[in-house]
């Protein structure tokens, strides 16, 4: 089973790269984040509990890089272990400047599934990784714009507060 997709967003390529490929920061990430047991830098293992209404019990994730091209791309292996299954996931990202910031494209393929995972169907199955996608997606997103405000506001709080006192 593949899916994809593309998004565009208001970040400079590099910036994105830089914490895409940064373990510390796409642990942070993952929804329903419970432990991260490994850190390096072309690898993450971590369980997580992520609470969709299909994965509600606790998965161990193992996320590596198996190849990059800084900034342009990166390929990732995903592997999630629950009770009695296995999933693993080959997912390549696209980062291409554009006027106001970045193209995210992706690509990926669910390579091999054991256990009991493979009763869900494969739409169910594409739900659930849409879903896990779109919510890492919004995350990054979300602190990658509170980390430009905190800069905006610690380059210009001062100033604005000094606009307002009377001459």
């Amino acid at each position: 089973m593949q899916f994809s997709g593309e998004e565009q967003v208001a970040h400079h390529p590099n910036e994105l790269w830089a914490r895409l490929v940064d373990m510390d920061f796409m642990a942070t990430m993952l929804p329903g984040l419970e432990q991260v047991e490994t850190s390096e830098p072309r690898l993450l293992i971590c369980r997580i509990r992520p609470g969709f209404s299909a994965v509600v019990s606790m998965v161990k994730l193992r996320l590596e890089i198996l190849n990059q091209t800084p900034p342009e791309s990166v390929q990732m292996q995903i592997v999630g272990k629950a009770i009695g299954s296995t999933v693993v996931i080959e997912t390549t990202i696209h980062l291409a400047a554009i006027e106001n910031g970045t193209n995210i494209s992706w690509r990926g393929e669910i390579t091999k599934t054991t256990g009991l995972v493979n009763i869900v169907s494969a739409s169910r199955m594409e739900e659930i990784a849409e879903e896990l996608i779109g919510q890492i997606s919004t995350n990054v997103r979300t602190e990658l714009d509170e980390t430009d405000r905190e800069t905006h506001e610690s380059d210009y709080g001062d100033r604005t507060e000094l606009s307002d006192q009377p001459k």
